[in-house]
C-alpha cells in the first residue's frame, strides 16, 4: 500500500567461527588383501570419509606377525591420500623364498600409526590393521645355492678342510652327501669313504676335514690329487633341493721335513742240512714304486769256506710288491 516501495537494506554478514570443542572427526579405513602368494605384490587401500583440504599423510608400518625377513621386509612408510581425494591405493611387496612352509607360518600385519595434514578439525582415529597371510608359491622352481669350497693343497698326513654354504639357511637340518675319491692318488694317500655332513637348521654352513696318510714314497705332486664332491642333499625344508655344487680337487704335496722310512726284514732259516739250500725272505713295510734293490751279504760266523761260499749279492723286491725270496747254497 505504499505510494513506493522501501529501498533494499543492506546485508548483513555472519563469520562462522570454529567450534574449537568439536570431536567431529573424519573416519580412516585401512582395507587389503588378506593373502597372497609369495613373490607377488599385496594391495592396499586407504579410505576417508571427507575429502581433504590439503594433502593427508598417512604413516603406515608394514611389520612382522608370524611371518620374517625372508618373507617380507619391514617397514615404515608415508602414504599421502591428496587433497580433494578420499582414498589412495598402495603396495607391500613379498619374498619368493626357497622354503616350504605352511601357509600359517607367513603372516604380516599392515597398521596405520599415525596421520598429519589434510585441513581437518581433528585427526581421524587410527584405522584396525589388516593381516595379510602369504601363501606357497606351489609352481616355483626357485631353489638355494650349495657352494663347496675347500683347500686345493695339503701336506701329506694333515688334514685338508672344506666349507659347506647354503644360500638360504635351512628349517631343518640338511644332509649332505660328500664323496672322498681318487683323482691320481692311491690307498695310502687317501682313504677314500662316502659320509653324511649337516647343515643345521638355521645355520648357512659347516666346516669339515679329511685326513690324508703320510707314506715314505717320494712322489711328485700332480701324482696325489683326490677329489671331494656332493652326490646328493637331502631334508632341509625347501622347496625345490638344491643343485650338487662343483667338486673340489686337493693336491698333497711331499712332506719335505719327513724322516719317515719304510721297515726292512730279512727272515730265514734257523738251521739246514750241509748240502742243501737255506730259504730267506726280504720283507719291506711299503711296497716301493720302482724295484727296490737289497744288497745281501753272505759270511761265515763259525763255518769255513768248505761250508759256504762267503758272497756280495743284490736281491731285488719289485715294484708294487712288499717282499722277494732267495736262498743261500
Amino acid at each position: 500500500g505504499f505510494e513506493v516501495l522501501p529501498d533494499n537494506p543492506s546485508a548483513v554478514e555472519t563469520t562462522i567461527n570454529e567450534d574449537t570443542t568439536s570431536t567431529d572427526k573424519p573416519t580412516l579405513s585401512l582395507t587389503g588383501d588378506s593373502e597372497v602368494v609369495e613373490g607377488a605384490d599385496a594391495s592396499y587401500t586407504l579410505t576417508i570419509s571427507e575429502a581433504p583440504t590439503t594433502d593427508l599423510t598417512v604413516t603406515v608400518v608394514v611389520g612382522h606377525k608370524t611371518s620374517e625377513d625372508g618373507d617380507i621386509t619391514p617397514v615404515t612408510r608415508s602414504v599421502v591420500i591428496a587433497a580433494g581425494t578420499t582414498s589412495t591405493d598402495f603396495t607391500v611387496v613379498t619374498l619368493d623364498d626357497s622354503i616350504l612352509e605352511t601357509s600359517d607360518d607367513d603372516v604380516f600385519e599392515v597398521s596405520v600409526t599415525g596421520t598429519a595434514g589434510g585441513g581437518f578439525e581433528v585427526l581421524p582415529d587410527n584405522p584396525s590393521a589388516v593381516e595379510t597371510t602369504i601363501n606357497e608359491d606351489t609352481t616355483s622352481t626357485d631353489k638355494p645355492t650349495l657352494t663347496l669350497t675347500g683347500d686345493s693343497e695339503v701336506v701329506e698326513g694333515s688334514e685338508a678342510s672344506y666349507t659347506l654354504t647354503i644360500s638360504e639357511a635351512p628349517t631343518t637340518d640338511l644332509t649332505v652327501t660328500v664323496v672322498v675319491g681318487h683323482k691320481t692318488s692311491e690307498d695310502g694317500d687317501v682313504t677314500p669313504v662316502t659320509r653324511n655332513v649337516l647343515i643345521a637348521a638355521g645355520t648357512n654352513s659347516t666346516d669339515f676335514t679329511v685326513a690324508t696318510l703320510d707314506d715314505s714314497i717320494l712322489e711328485n705332486n700332480d701324482d696325489d690329487v683326490f677329489e671331494v664332491s656332493v652326490t646328493g642333499t637331502s631334508g632341509g625344508g625347501f622347496e625345490v633341493l638344491p643343485d650338487n655344487p662343483s667338486a673340489v680337487e686337493t693336491t698333497i704335496n711331499e712332506d719335505t721335513t719327513s724322516t719317515d722310512k719304510p721297515t726292512l726284514t730279512l727272515t730265514g732259516d734257523a738251521e739246514v742240512t750241509e748240502g742243501e739250500e737255506a730259504s730267506y725272505t726280504l720283507t719291506i713295510s711299503e711296497a716301493p714304486t720302482t724295484d727296490l734293490t737289497v744288497t745281501v751279504v753272505v759270511g761265515h760266523k763259525t763255518s769255513e769256506d768248505g761250508d759256504v761260499t762267503p758272497v756280495t749279492r743284490n736281491v731285488v723286491i719289485a715294484a708294487g710288491t712288499t717282499s722277494t725270496d732267495f736262498t743261500v747254497a
